[in-house]
C-alpha cells in the first residue's frame, strides 16, 4: 500500500511510495528469521533480478545497542567537525544512524582506526550471538549467499538481533530493494500490550523494484481471422482466443479480404485464417502461413489442433 516518508525526498526516495511486505508474529526463533530472508531472496530471484547482494548484521538487544552507542560517541567525539551535518545531528539523537551515512567523507572516517575495529566488534549478548550464528547456518544450508556487514544498522531503531538488506548494483546510491529483520519490542512500543511480541519481517519498495524489472517484450499476434462475414469472424476470433492464442480480426466490417490480409501482415501475425463464402459453405478454413505464403485447407474441426502444431507453446511462426 501507499507509504509516506518524512525525510527530504531524493532520487529513489520519493515522498509517497508503495511497499509490499511480509511479517511473522509470535515466533522468536532463528529459523523464522532465516525463512523470512529466504522468501525475500527467492522472490527477487523469481523476478529475474541480477546483481543482488544480501547484507546481514546482528543488532543485539536494546541494552547491547545502548552500550555500543555510548562507545561510538566516545570514539567520535573528537572527530565531529570532520563529519557532515546529518551525522553531527545523529551523534546526539541516534549515533547508530551515522554508520548508514552515504557521505564518502564520513564513510572514510569510519574506516579509520580505532573506530574501524570498534564498529566491527560484536557487543551483543551471548543469546543474540547464538541466534545470529544459527540464522547464518540456516542461510548456508539453503545456499543463500550473504555478506556480513557491521555497518548495516537500518534506518529505524526498533530492530533486535537480525537485520538485513538486499541491495542492487543497478540502483545507484539508494540501492536497497528489500530490508527488514527482527523487531521483538515494536508491538509493545506501539501500545500493543505489556509484553514483547516476537516479530520478524521485511518490506520491498515497489517503485525501486519496478525500476529494476525489464519491460516485457512485446508479443506478436498468433492468428488473424480474415472473413467477409462479421458473425463468422467474431466466432473464430473468440474460439482461437479461448484456445489460448493471441488472435485479432477486423471489426470495421470491410469486405475486401486482401486489405484484411495486409492488416494481418502489418500486425505481424503468424497465421491468417481465411473464411470466405466458399469456405463457410464447405465447412472448411484456409490456414495461411504469412511468413512463407504457404497455405493449407482444413476442415473446421481440425483448425485449432493444427494451430497448436504450427505455433506450439513458444509461439514461433513456422
Amino acid at each position: 500500500g501507499p507509504m509516506f516518508r518524512y525525510e527530504r525526498p531524493q532520487q529513489g526516495r520519493q515522498r509517497q511510495f508503495h511497499q509490499v511486505g511480509l511479517e511473522v508474529f509470535g515466533v522468536d526463533t532463528a529459523a523464522s528469521d532465516a525463512e523470512s530472508i529466504l522468501l525475500a531472496w527467492q522472490l527477487l530471484q523469481a523476478l529475474g533480478l541480477k546483481d543482488l547482494t544480501l547484507k546481514i548484521n546482528n543488532m543485539g538487544m536494546p541494552e547491547d545497542r545502548h552500550r555500543f552507542r555510548q562507545g561510538l560517541r566516545d570514539h567520535l567525539k573528537d572527530q565531529l567537525g570532520a563529519l557532515c551535518s546529518d551525522c553531527q545531528a545523529r551523534y546526539e539523537t541516534n549515533p547508530l544512524r551515522m554508520l548508514d551515512c552515504k557521505n564518502p567523507d564520513c564513510q572514510a572516517m569510519y574506516q579509520k582506526e580505532p573506530i574501524h575495529t570498534y564498529i566491527r566488534t560484536d557487543f551483543s549478548s551471548p543469546d543474540a550471538q547464538a541466534h545470529f550464528a544459527e540464522v547464518l547456518a540456516l542461510l548456508d544450508a539453503m545456499a543463500v549467499p550473504y555478506t556480513r556487514d557491521p555497518m548495516l544498522v537500518r534506518g529505524l531503531d526498533y530492530y533486535t538481533k537480525t537485520v538485513f538488506e538486499i541491495t542492487s548494483d543497478n540502483l545507484g546510491a539508494q540501492s536497497a530493494v528489500c530490508g527488514g529483520g527482527r523487531y521483538n519490542g515494536l508491538v509493545k512500543q506501539l501500545g500493543g500490550g505489556n509484553n514483547d511480541v516476537p516479530a520478524t519481517g521485511w518490506a520491498m519498495g515497489m517503485e525501486r523494484l519496478l525500476s529494476l524489472l525489464e519491460p516485457p517484450k512485446p508479443q506478436g499476434l498468433d492468428v488473424y481471422v480474415v472473413s467477409d462475414d462479421i458473425p463468422t469472424a467474431l466466432q473464430w476470433v473468440t474460439q482461437t482466443r479461448q484456445a489460448g492464442f493471441r488472435a485479432d480480426w477486423d471489426p470495421t466490417g470491410r469486405k475486401a479480404l486482401g486489405k484484411q490480409l495486409a492488416q494481418a501482415d502489418k500486425l505481424g501475425a503468424c497465421v491468417a485464417l481465411l473464411l470466405g463464402e466458399s469456405e463457410r459453405n464447405s465447412g472448411q478454413v484456409i490456414v495461411k502461413h504469412l511468413a512463407s505464403g504457404e497455405q493449407e485447407t482444413l476442415a473446421a474441426g481440425e483448425v485449432l489442433a493444427r494451430l497448436g502444431q504450427v505455433l506450439h507453446h513458444t509461439r514461433v511462426c513456422l
